[in-house]
């Protein structure tokens, strides 16, 4: 209800279900937001911004808006202390709520590649399967299958290990064995 063992081999495979799933669809996210197109807001986010936050944001606006969030000042021009959130991502849609910590962090000292990645990591946790979930044995053949096509499966988005690797020679040393077993083929 946790994990998944699996054998390879001669080895063991212990996997995180939890972290295997984040990783598996924070990088669905990563792809989608690669490729939709931003969505202009009907009803702008109002953000109120200090001075040196709109500084770093007049810095780094184009790398924003290359990601698909812009905004505009509210009021009196650049030197506004509120501005409103344009667009946004479509991946975003329904999470609203984190646009303006996404837009803080790419502000405060985060390089914007770091605050969406955090934002990425966060959303892949909400629909990740949780403990406790029993997987039948076509889900979790999915769930390895899905692991297996990412492009870094060794770490969920946050950092933990989605696996752990024991060899025939490791799993002897563990339990106290001298050696590998000789087993008949």
């Amino acid at each position: 209800e946790l994990y998944l063992l699996a054998e390879a081999g001669s080895e063991l495979w212990v996997i995180d279900q939890h972290a295997a799933h984040e990783r598996i669809v924070f990088e669905e996210l990563e792809r989608r937001y690669m490729q939709e197109v931003p969505l202009e807001l009907t009803a702008p986010e109002l953000l109120p911004m200090t001075e040196a936050e709109v500084a770093s944001y007049l810095a780094k606006r184009d790398e924003l808006a290359n990601r698909g969030v812009v905004l505009e000042p509210f009021g009196a021009g650049v030197n506004a202390t509120t501005w409103r959130v344009r667009s946004i991502p479509a991946f975003l849609v329904g999470h609203e709520n984190l646009i303006p910590n996404l837009v803080k962090d790419s502000l405060n000292g985060d390089d914007v590649s770091t605050a969406w990645r955090r934002i990425l990591a966060r959303l892949a946790c909400l629909p990740a399967i949780r403990a406790g979930h029993v997987l039948i044995d076509a889900d979790a053949q999915d769930l390895l299958d899905g692991l297996a096509a990412c492009q870094t499966p060794w770490v969920c988005p946050h950092g933990r290990p989605t696996a752990l690797v024991l060899d025939e020679l490791e799993l002897a040393r563990r339990f106290g064995r001298r050696g590998v077993r000789s087993v008949k083929q």
